[in-house]
């Protein structure tokens, strides 16, 4: 076995026998790494707290999103209890990097530099660290795995930083159709990039150890690449929709803050699950690998769209939420409006 795996796998039972009284906390730790829980701390942040704010962290962890499950796809590393079924809790999906630690990485680095106080930044590194452990200890991740998320998670958000230093003044000064195209070009070239690696890279060998968890595991990289991909269309569409159609502002009474939260997260949730359940009956696992993932790119859109663009128009519409109205024409504009008006 690889010195690397040894260790990581060494790590994990030397953790959990020596420190069992841990696995209820580690556990939750883990748990607050779920999609689930990013989605709802997205929206909070902007549909209440920042706007501009929320929609840089969102495409920025969504950007991760990504990264993580493309390389996991492509490295194909497998994971502790794929070697030893002892640890006895299994997760779908190849191992390195670690999603949950790239996406906490991204994450907590980012508010870190938002808040910009010292504590922040020891908090952002506890919590990191903390994740790092619980993945480490469940035995659903190595040691490497980890320091890749690690390094994968900084690695996006000092890409971040330096698109908000030197690209994002370019891009506001685009005009509109341009940075739709923009948004929607940008998913699909990381699409036709991950088509472009899964044909040379070809089929998954089996005759490995934990060789059993190989099929499923090629299928949840294709379903995560493939949801990761269309959450980047649906901001990217909804955040310069938004913009440009609603320009919804955050500040309004708590009360206001509260329902509208409640209400869109519950939308949000409700078409994350409902459709599941509804395009489960539509494509079951024998129906064409085709239509389920056609089926799931609309539902991870539909989520996506709906945070960035549908759920912000909503609440201006009922009243929750007051937009920021269209810049007036300048005189000389005017003038010039009502001259070719006379023209005509």
């Amino acid at each position: 076995m690889d010195a690397w795996l040894e260790a990581g796998l060494s790590a994990s039972l030397w953790l959990q026998t020596s420190y069992p009284e841990l696995l209820g906390l580690l556990q939750l730790v883990s748990d607050l790494g779920d999609f689930e829980f990013y989605l709802a701390l997205m929206l909070f942040i902007y549909w209440t707290i920042d706007k501009r704010q929320g929609q840089h962290l969102a495409y920025t962890l969504a950007v991760g999103n990504f990264l993580i499950n493309g390389l996991k796809h492509t490295l194909r590393g497998p994971r502790p209890f794929w070697l030893d079924a002892s640890l006895g809790i299994e997760e779908e999906g190849y191992g390195v990097p670690s999603g949950h630690v790239t996406s906490a990485t991204v994450t907590y680095l980012y508010l870190a530099n938002w808040i910009r106080q010292r504590w922040a930044w020891g908090a952002a590194v506890f919590i990191i660290a903390l994740m790092a452990l619980s993945r480490i200890y469940l035995g659903v991740h190595f040691l490497h795995d980890a320091l890749a998320g690690l390094v994968l998670g900084t690695a996006v958000f000092i890409g971040y930083l330096l698109w908000r230093q030197y690209a994002h003044p370019q891009f506001q000064e685009l005009i509109l159709g341009q940075r739709f195209w923009v948004a929607v070009g940008v998913p699909i070239a990381l699409g036709f990039l991950y088509a472009l690696v899964r044909l040379f890279q070809g089929g998954a060998d089996t005759a490995v150890s934990g060789g059993a968890y190989v099929p499923a595991a090629e299928l949840d990289g294709l379903e995560s690449t493939i949801s990761a991909l269309a959450i980047l269309l649906g901001l990217g569409m909804g955040f310069i929709l938004e913009g440009s159609r609603v320009r919804f502002v955050v500040e309004a009474e708590l009360w206001h803050k509260i329902v509208r939260y409640l209400l869109g997260v519950g939308v949000a949730l409700g078409l994350l699950f409902g459709l599941s359940a509804l395009f489960g009956q539509i494509a079951p696992e024998t129906s064409p690998l085709w239509l389920q993932m056609v089926l799931r790119f609309v539902r991870y859109w539909l989520v996506a769209i709906w945070g960035a663009f549908y759920a912000p128009m909503f609440f201006v519409k009922i009243g929750l939420a007051q937009a920021t109205p269209l810049p007036k024409m300048s005189g000389s504009v005017n003038k010039l409006a009502k001259t070719e008006k006379g023209k005509k």
